[in-house]
């Protein structure tokens, strides 16, 4: 539903934001999507990340790596 101006409101009258973003973070990378409020996909940045690999089967990460990551694909 459309309110004042344009602006796209929920059933209860509160404006919904123009654009949402999801972060996915994976075993290889970290990904930012950006939707529309319609839900269609806007944008989209993912920046891979190192795997720790100290045996077979096993695989770790740098948590301040995925934090860099994060707020890089957040800002860019």
């Amino acid at each position: 539903m459309e309110g004042p101006r344009g602006v796209t409101v929920h059933a209860t009258g509160v404006p919904l934001p123009e654009f949402i973003a999801a972060i996915d973070q994976g075993t290889t990378s970290t990904r930012c999507m950006i939707f529309d409020h319609h839900g269609a996909d806007v944008a989209c940045h993912q920046l891979e990340h190192e795997q720790i690999l100290p045996r077979a089967g096993w695989v770790e990460h740098n948590p301040i790596e995925i934090w860099e990551r994060t707020a890089s694909v957040l800002m860019t």
